[in-house]
Protein backbone atom coordinates (compact mmCIF):
# COMPACT_ATOMS: atom_id res chain seq x y z
CA UNK A 1 0.00 0.00 0.00
CA UNK A 2 2.80 2.45 0.83
CA UNK A 3 4.97 1.66 -2.21
CA UNK A 4 5.77 4.52 -4.57
CA UNK A 5 4.79 7.05 -1.90
CA UNK A 6 1.33 5.55 -1.61
CA UNK A 7 0.58 5.33 -5.32
CA UNK A 8 0.07 1.56 -5.08
CA UNK A 9 -2.52 2.17 -2.39
CA UNK A 10 -4.18 4.83 -4.53
CA UNK A 11 -4.40 2.43 -7.45
CA UNK A 12 -5.91 -0.27 -5.26
CA UNK A 13 -8.56 2.00 -3.76
CA UNK A 14 -9.43 3.45 -7.16
CA UNK A 15 -9.95 -0.07 -8.48
CA UNK A 16 -11.95 -1.02 -5.38
CA UNK A 17 -14.43 1.79 -6.02
CA UNK A 18 -16.00 -0.40 -8.71
CA UNK A 19 -17.65 -2.41 -5.93
CA UNK A 20 -17.11 -0.44 -2.72
CA UNK A 21 -19.41 2.38 -3.85
CA UNK A 22 -22.37 -0.02 -3.92
CA UNK A 23 -21.47 -2.77 -1.44
CA UNK A 24 -20.26 -2.59 2.16
CA UNK A 25 -16.58 -3.45 2.52
CA UNK A 26 -14.63 -4.50 5.60
CA UNK A 27 -10.84 -4.48 5.33
CA UNK A 28 -8.57 -6.73 7.36
CA UNK A 29 -4.86 -6.31 8.01
CA UNK A 30 -2.04 -8.21 6.32
CA UNK A 31 1.70 -8.07 5.87
CA UNK A 32 1.52 -5.87 2.77
CA UNK A 33 0.03 -3.13 4.93
CA UNK A 34 2.91 -3.28 7.42
CA UNK A 35 4.88 -0.39 5.91
CA UNK A 36 8.23 0.88 7.19
CA UNK A 37 9.20 -0.38 10.64
CA UNK A 38 5.99 -2.49 10.88
CA UNK A 39 3.90 0.54 11.82
CA UNK A 40 0.90 -0.45 9.64
CA UNK A 41 -0.01 3.19 9.03
CA UNK A 42 -1.54 2.47 5.63
CA UNK A 43 -3.98 0.07 7.20
CA UNK A 44 -4.70 1.88 10.48
CA UNK A 45 -5.23 5.35 9.02
CA UNK A 46 -6.16 4.68 5.42
CA UNK A 47 -8.01 1.38 5.00
CA UNK A 48 -9.46 0.88 8.45
CA UNK A 49 -9.99 4.38 9.84
CA UNK A 50 -13.70 4.07 9.04
CA UNK A 51 -13.87 0.78 10.93
CA UNK A 52 -13.08 2.19 14.36
CA UNK A 53 -16.76 2.05 15.29
CA UNK A 54 -16.83 -1.68 14.52
CA UNK A 55 -13.87 -2.20 16.80
CA UNK A 56 -15.36 -0.13 19.61
CA UNK A 57 -18.72 -1.88 19.35
CA UNK A 58 -17.03 -5.26 19.72
CA UNK A 59 -14.99 -4.28 22.75
CA UNK A 60 -11.73 -3.77 20.89
CA UNK A 61 -9.59 -0.66 21.23
CA UNK A 62 -7.75 -1.38 17.99
CA UNK A 63 -9.04 -1.48 14.41
CA UNK A 64 -6.69 -4.38 13.64
CA UNK A 65 -8.99 -6.81 15.48
CA UNK A 66 -12.77 -6.70 15.85
CA UNK A 67 -15.96 -8.54 15.00
CA UNK A 68 -19.26 -7.68 13.34
CA UNK A 69 -22.51 -9.42 12.50
CA UNK A 70 -24.39 -9.68 9.21
CA UNK A 71 -27.67 -11.59 9.29
CA UNK A 72 -27.02 -15.04 10.76
CA UNK A 73 -23.21 -14.64 10.74
CA UNK A 74 -20.74 -13.22 13.20
CA UNK A 75 -17.45 -12.46 11.45
CA UNK A 76 -14.22 -11.74 13.28
CA UNK A 77 -10.78 -10.63 12.20
CA UNK A 78 -7.42 -10.35 13.92
CA UNK A 79 -3.95 -9.23 12.88
CA UNK A 80 -1.96 -12.48 12.48
CA UNK A 81 1.34 -10.66 12.00
CA UNK A 82 1.47 -10.33 15.81
CA UNK A 83 2.32 -14.05 15.89
CA UNK A 84 4.99 -13.70 13.16
CA UNK A 85 6.92 -10.41 13.37
CA UNK A 86 8.88 -9.56 16.55
CA UNK A 87 8.13 -5.79 16.35
CA UNK A 88 4.42 -6.56 16.87
CA UNK A 89 4.62 -9.59 19.17
CA UNK A 90 3.15 -7.45 21.94
CA UNK A 91 -0.19 -7.43 20.10
CA UNK A 92 -0.66 -11.20 20.34
CA UNK A 93 -1.68 -11.26 24.00
CA UNK A 94 -4.33 -8.50 23.86
CA UNK A 95 -5.76 -9.94 20.65
CA UNK A 96 -5.97 -13.42 22.10
CA UNK A 97 -7.61 -12.17 25.29
CA UNK A 98 -10.03 -9.97 23.35
CA UNK A 99 -10.96 -12.83 21.00
CA UNK A 100 -11.58 -15.19 23.91
CA UNK A 101 -13.84 -12.63 25.56
CA UNK A 102 -15.61 -11.50 22.39
CA UNK A 103 -16.42 -14.99 21.11
CA UNK A 104 -17.79 -15.93 24.53
CA UNK A 105 -20.39 -13.18 24.13
CA UNK A 106 -21.61 -14.25 20.69
CA UNK A 107 -25.24 -15.36 20.78
CA UNK A 108 -25.24 -18.42 18.54
CA UNK A 109 -29.02 -18.46 18.53
CA UNK A 110 -29.05 -15.07 16.83
CA UNK A 111 -25.93 -15.68 14.72
CA UNK A 112 -25.42 -19.44 14.41
CA UNK A 113 -22.51 -19.05 12.00
CA UNK A 114 -19.08 -17.99 13.31
CA UNK A 115 -16.53 -17.18 10.62
CA UNK A 116 -13.00 -15.81 10.70
CA UNK A 117 -11.52 -13.65 7.94
CA UNK A 118 -7.80 -13.35 8.60
CA UNK A 119 -4.89 -12.70 6.27
CA UNK A 120 -2.61 -15.61 7.20
CA UNK A 121 -3.52 -19.29 7.07
CA UNK A 122 -3.42 -21.68 10.00
CA UNK A 123 -3.52 -24.67 7.63
CA UNK A 124 -1.90 -24.51 4.22
CA UNK A 125 0.61 -26.31 2.02
CA UNK A 126 3.09 -24.72 -0.32
CA UNK A 127 6.78 -25.41 0.04
CA UNK A 128 8.91 -26.27 3.04
CA UNK A 129 9.45 -22.62 3.96
CA UNK A 130 8.11 -21.06 7.15
CA UNK A 131 4.78 -19.73 5.89
CA UNK A 132 2.89 -23.05 5.83
CA UNK A 133 5.04 -24.68 8.46
CA UNK A 134 6.46 -22.79 11.44
CA UNK A 135 4.32 -19.70 10.98
CA UNK A 136 1.07 -21.63 10.53
CA UNK A 137 1.94 -23.77 13.56
CA UNK A 138 2.55 -20.69 15.67
CA UNK A 139 -0.89 -19.34 14.80
CA UNK A 140 -2.48 -22.68 15.65
CA UNK A 141 -0.63 -23.55 18.84
CA UNK A 142 0.95 -20.29 19.98
CA UNK A 143 4.47 -19.26 20.91
CA UNK A 144 6.50 -22.29 21.98
CA UNK A 145 3.25 -24.25 21.51
CA UNK A 146 1.92 -22.90 24.79
CA UNK A 147 1.01 -19.21 24.55
CA UNK A 148 -1.93 -17.69 22.65
CA UNK A 149 -2.67 -20.56 20.29
CA UNK A 150 -5.76 -19.80 18.23
CA UNK A 151 -6.95 -23.30 17.43
CA UNK A 152 -7.94 -23.97 21.03
CA UNK A 153 -10.22 -20.93 20.90
CA UNK A 154 -11.70 -22.10 17.62
CA UNK A 155 -12.56 -25.43 19.18
CA UNK A 156 -13.84 -23.83 22.38
CA UNK A 157 -16.29 -21.59 20.54
CA UNK A 158 -17.02 -23.70 17.48
CA UNK A 159 -15.65 -21.53 14.67
CA UNK A 160 -17.23 -22.83 11.47
CA UNK A 161 -15.02 -21.44 8.69
CA UNK A 162 -11.69 -19.62 8.59
CA UNK A 163 -10.95 -17.69 5.39
CA UNK A 164 -7.38 -16.63 4.68
CA UNK A 165 -5.16 -15.42 1.88
CA UNK A 166 -1.43 -14.59 1.95
CA UNK A 167 -0.13 -17.51 -0.11
CA UNK A 168 -1.16 -17.17 -3.72
CA UNK A 169 -3.30 -20.17 -4.55
CA UNK A 170 -6.58 -21.81 -3.55
CA UNK A 171 -6.92 -24.79 -1.26
CA UNK A 172 -9.56 -26.09 1.13
CA UNK A 173 -9.34 -28.39 4.12
CA UNK A 174 -11.65 -30.97 5.56
CA UNK A 175 -12.84 -30.12 9.07
CA UNK A 176 -9.49 -30.22 10.86
CA UNK A 177 -7.92 -29.81 14.28
CA UNK A 178 -4.54 -30.72 15.74
CA UNK A 179 -3.22 -31.44 12.27
CA UNK A 180 -5.75 -34.16 11.47
CA UNK A 181 -9.07 -34.26 9.66
CA UNK A 182 -11.98 -35.00 11.97
CA UNK A 183 -13.99 -36.36 9.01
CA UNK A 184 -13.96 -36.51 5.23
CA UNK A 185 -17.21 -34.71 4.55
CA UNK A 186 -18.87 -31.46 5.63
CA UNK A 187 -21.93 -32.91 7.34
CA UNK A 188 -22.16 -31.63 10.92
CA UNK A 189 -18.45 -30.80 10.97
CA UNK A 190 -16.67 -31.35 14.27
CA UNK A 191 -13.93 -28.80 13.59
CA UNK A 192 -13.18 -25.67 11.59
CA UNK A 193 -12.96 -25.72 7.78
CA UNK A 194 -10.04 -23.62 6.51
CA UNK A 195 -10.25 -21.98 3.09
CA UNK A 196 -7.11 -20.51 1.59
CA UNK A 197 -8.25 -18.08 -1.09
CA UNK A 198 -5.23 -15.97 -1.96
CA UNK A 199 -5.26 -15.72 -5.74
CA UNK A 200 -8.07 -13.29 -6.61
CA UNK A 201 -5.98 -10.81 -8.57
CA UNK A 202 -2.31 -11.36 -7.87
CA UNK A 203 0.33 -11.64 -10.56
CA UNK A 204 1.90 -15.08 -10.39
CA UNK A 205 1.16 -17.84 -7.91
CA UNK A 206 2.71 -20.00 -5.22
CA UNK A 207 3.09 -23.54 -6.48
CA UNK A 208 2.36 -26.60 -4.35
CA UNK A 209 5.80 -28.12 -3.90
CA UNK A 210 4.90 -29.93 -0.69
CA UNK A 211 2.78 -33.10 -0.95
CA UNK A 212 -0.96 -32.91 -0.35
CA UNK A 213 -1.85 -33.56 3.27
CA UNK A 214 -4.55 -35.91 4.55
CA UNK A 215 -6.48 -32.96 6.01
CA UNK A 216 -6.40 -31.14 2.66
CA UNK A 217 -9.60 -31.69 0.66
CA UNK A 218 -8.72 -29.78 -2.51
CA UNK A 219 -5.97 -27.72 -4.11
CA UNK A 220 -6.38 -25.88 -7.40
CA UNK A 221 -3.47 -26.88 -9.59
CA UNK A 222 -4.56 -24.61 -12.45
CA UNK A 223 -3.70 -21.55 -10.31
CA UNK A 224 -6.50 -19.64 -12.01
CA UNK A 225 -7.27 -16.25 -10.41
CA UNK A 226 -10.41 -16.79 -8.36
CA UNK A 227 -12.30 -15.57 -5.33
CA UNK A 228 -14.60 -17.09 -2.72
CA UNK A 229 -18.33 -16.48 -2.35
CA UNK A 230 -20.16 -17.62 0.76
CA UNK A 231 -23.85 -18.45 0.50
CA UNK A 232 -25.81 -19.01 3.72
CA UNK A 233 -29.12 -20.81 3.25
CA UNK A 234 -30.26 -21.13 6.86
CA UNK A 235 -28.94 -21.81 10.34
CA UNK A 236 -27.33 -25.12 9.36
CA UNK A 237 -26.61 -25.11 5.61
CA UNK A 238 -24.11 -23.07 3.60
CA UNK A 239 -21.95 -23.37 0.53
CA UNK A 240 -18.65 -21.77 -0.40
CA UNK A 241 -18.18 -21.24 -4.12
CA UNK A 242 -14.84 -20.48 -5.74
CA UNK A 243 -15.41 -18.30 -8.80
CA UNK A 244 -13.09 -17.31 -11.63
CA UNK A 245 -12.05 -13.68 -11.35
CA UNK A 246 -12.35 -12.98 -15.06
CA UNK A 247 -15.99 -13.99 -15.52
CA UNK A 248 -17.52 -14.99 -12.18
CA UNK A 249 -18.25 -18.56 -13.28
Amino acid sequence: MHDECGKVGDDFLNAAMVYSTSSPIVYTNGNHESGPYKRYHEYIYRLADGQNDLAEASGSNNNRYFLWSVGPITFFTIDPDAWIYPPVYDLAKPQYEWLDSALAKVNRTETPWLIGTVHRAMYCTKTYDRECNGEALTLRYGFRKEQYGLESLFQKYGVDIYFSGHTHHYERTWPVRDGAATQYDYINPKATVHIQSGIAGVDGYDSFDAPQQSWEAFRDLTFSPSYSRLVIYNDTHATVQQLFSNNGS
